[in-house]
């Protein structure tokens, strides 16, 4: 995926297709769909979830770097924090849809919705998940970003940009 793809990114249809096909280039199907079961696929958007859930309880909500010089040097920096997480699980639900052609639903997004604490959101998200329920994982994570006044299309886009730059399988990882 080019950097004007990753640009683009504004609606779900251009997360499925670029999150989908960022993870084609770096491997991660390489072993095919039948090799990569859907429960491994649900336990890393657990993950991404207790993830968010980490930088909340850091007090991290807002995007931050762990290597500032980064960009000094002409790299693009690893973004880091709260959002940074629920963007990562956006992604990696856009990937697996893209995969398995599932379709999550109609995605209608019209602003911010009920001002549910956090933490309450991080457990609806992990319940939502084991329930296959991931239009209203999507709603969950724009509502809450909405808010917050927070970007959250915006921090997608800057992560896909950093996964742009990470190496075949991020190592030799497994799933």
């Amino acid at each position: 995926m080019t950097s004007e793809d990753i640009a683009k990114v504004d609606n779900w249809q251009s997360r499925v297709r670029v999150a989908h096909g960022m993870a084609l280039e770096k491997g991660w199907w390489d072993d095919g769909i039948a090799n990569r079961p859907i429960e491994d696929i649900e336990n890393n958007f657990h993950a991404e979830v207790s993830e968010a859930w980490e930088e909340y309880r850091a007090g991290r909500m807002a995007t931050w770097y762990a290597d500032p010089q980064a960009v000094l040097s002409g790299k693009v920096p690893k973004p880091e924090g709260f959002f940074v997480e629920l963007a990562d699980l956006l992604i990696r639900i856009a990937d697996a849809a893209g995969a398995h052609r599932i379709d999550v639903g109609v995605v209608y997004f019209n602003g911010p919705g009920f001002n549910i604490a956090t933490n309450k959101t991080i457990w609806r998200l992990h319940y939502l998940i084991a329930k296959c329920d991931f239009e209203n994982v999507i709603d969950e994570c724009l509502s809450l970003a909405a808010n917050n006044n927070h970007d959250l299309w915006a921090t997608i886009r800057e992560k896909l940009a950093y996964n742009a730059t990470r190496p075949y399988r991020h190592g030799g990882k497994r799933a």
